[in-house]
C-alpha cells in the first residue's frame, strides 16, 4: 500500500533555510556552509536527486546537481529562492562548486558527512572548517509536517502488514499472552520501519 502524500501539509523549505541564515554568523565564524550530506540537502532544500550538494551563504542558497536532475530540482526548491546549477560533468560540478563558495574565507562542512578523499579533495580549492551540521542538529527536532508524515507511515505499514501478522498469530496455536507479546512487538517493529522510511524518504 502506498500512502498518500499529496493531502499532507507542505514542508516549509523557506523556513528552514530562514532558520539557517541567522546562526550562520554565529558557526565559527563561517561566512558559508556547505551540505554534501543528500539527507542534509533534502531537509533543507527538498530536492530529491541523487547527487548534489548545497550551498548557504548569507545572501543566497545554491544547489548544484548534474545534468539530470536540473528542472527536478528548479522546481523542489524554488520556494526557497535557491539557484540552481546542472552541470554535465562531474569536473564541472566540482568547479561550481568552487565558483560558489569564492571569496569564503571559512567554508563550514561537517566532516562526518564526507569521506576523506572528498574532504582532501575540495581542501585544495576551499577553505574549509569542520564544524557540526546544523541542519543535522535541526533534523533531530521534527515540524508537525514531519511528524504528519511519520504518522502516515506508520499507518500505511500497519494496514499492509494487518493481514500477514492475523495469518501468522493464527498459526502459532500458542497461548493468547504470547501471540499478544508478538502482535504487540510486531506493531512497533511496523511504526519503526515507517519512521525508518520516512526519514530516508522512501515510499512505505
Amino acid at each position: 500500500m502506498v500512502s498518500d502524500t499529496t493531502s499532507n501539509t507542505p514542508i516549509d523549505h523557506a523556513a528552514r533555510v530562514a532558520m539557517i541564515l541567522p546562526r550562520l554568523a554565529l558557526d565559527d565564524g563561517c561566512d558559508a556552509l556547505l551540505f554534501t550530506d543528500l539527507v542534509d540537502v533534502r531537509w533543507l532544500t527538498g530536492f530529491t536527486g541523487s547527487n548534489g550538494w548545497a550551498v548557504v551563504r548569507r545572501d543566497e542558497v545554491i544547489v548544484g546537481t548534474d545534468g539530470r536532475y536540473g528542472e527536478r530540482a528548479r522546481a523542489e526548491t524554488s520556494s526557497t529562492g535557491a539557484t540552481v546549477y546542472a552541470e554535465t560533468t562531474r569536473r564541472g560540478l566540482h568547479e561550481r562548486l568552487v565558483t560558489s563558495l569564492a571569496g569564503a574565507k571559512r567554508v563550514g562542512l561537517d566532516p562526518s558527512t564526507t569521506s576523506q578523499a572528498e574532504w582532501t579533495r575540495l581542501a585544495i580549492d576551499v577553505s574549509l572548517e569542520p564544524t557540526q551540521s546544523l541542519v543535522g542538529l535541526q533534523r533531530q527536532i521534527k515540524d508537525d509536517a514531519e511528524i504528519e508524515r511519520m504518522q502516515a507511515a506508520a499507518t500505511a505499514a500497519d494496514a499492509a502488514l494487518y493481514d500477514e501478522l492475523v495469518e501468522l498469530l493464527g498459526r502459532l496455536r500458542l497461548r493468547t499472552s504470547y501471540g499478544q507479546n508478538v502482535l504487540g512487538h510486531l506493531v512497533e517493529t511496523a511504526h519503526l520501519a515507517g519512521l525508518l522510511a520516512t526519514e530516508l524518504g522512501l515510499d512505505p
